[in-house]
């Protein structure tokens, strides 16, 4: 799957960033022995008084460096969120969807607590990049407990699975690199091939291809695009919502985003 998908060797990363993200909560990345097989985006001071949104996050290639995606995972838990990436730092094997339900098990039986934050078990998403995608998808398509699904840079491209497309009834996220992004195909036919009913949306990126921006400081375009998404979806953001309707937005005339929905008034 991972070779198919796209190898993290290939994305050619810039430099670390160690800015803690552009949010309010500077952010970082931790390592817990009580979960050995992932790696913990929270902010660095744990928040008090308010519950973090929590996403479970598949890497790219299925990897399971959960430092991978720290540029743009540290973005995202620097505006409130707890995010929960598949394996431990600088791990070189593959991971599976099995460890994304295990995260939200983790959160769930209130581990995270002082250390990190706490986590509002009312408010899971499941998201990853390319074969993480999937991953994401497969964590999703039965688990009650995830009321959001963000899919990045890939599609169900085995056949025998796309059964799953029309089992997912959360409201999903879809995010791409345009014609230079080789899930351009299985994404777009994800995206018809889901429910009528279910509420989405698409956007597709004005460069980038495959790998997109996640390794520029703060995960740049799909740093931003995202932190909006998830705050909206997660934190009923009303500001973020505008940023999607509005193509007078930043998402559009900055980065260059083409958006495309479906019922799109369905989504709170």
């Amino acid at each position: 799957m991972s070779s198919a998908l796209g190898s993290l060797s290939a994305l050619g990363r810039s430099e670390a960033d160690w800015s803690g993200g552009s949010g309010i909560y500077n952010a970082q990345f931790f390592t817990d022995p009580s979960l050995p097989r992932h790696t913990i985006y929270a902010p660095k001071v744990p928040v008090k008084g308010k519950k973090l949104p929590l996403i479970v996050w598949g890497n790219g290639a299925c990897g399971t460096d959960g430092s991978g995606f720290s540029n743009f995972l540290t973005e995202i838990a620097s505006h409130g969120f707890m995010v929960i990436a598949n394996g431990a730092p600088k791990k070189k094997w593959e991971t599976r969807a099995v460890q994304l339900t295990e995260a939200i098990d983790w959160a769930e039986k209130g581990a995270a607590g002082e250390k990190y934050g706490e986590v509002d078990m009312t408010r899971v998403a499941a998201a990853g990049q390319s074969c993480g995608g999937v991953e994401a998808y497969s964590a999703s398509v039965y688990e009650s407990r995830v009321k959001v699904i963000g899919i990045y840079n890939t599609g169900v491209i085995d056949p025998g699975r796309r059964w799953m497309l029309k089992d997912i009834k959360q409201p999903i996220g879809y995010f791409y690199g345009g014609t230079a992004d080789f899930s351009q195909e299985y994404i777009e036919q994800d995206y018809k091939d889901i429910r009528p009913d279910l509420p989405a949306m698409m956007s597709v990126a004005n460069s980038g291809g495959h790998f997109g921006t996640y390794f520029e400081k703060q995960g740049g375009a799909y740093g931003r695009i995202s932190v909006a998404w998830w705050k909206w979806q997660l934190l009923g953001d009303e500001a973020s919502k505008a940023m999607f309707l509005d193509t007078s937005s930043a998402l559009y005339t900055r980065d260059g985003w083409k958006i495309n929905t479906s019922h799109w008034k369905d989504i709170k």
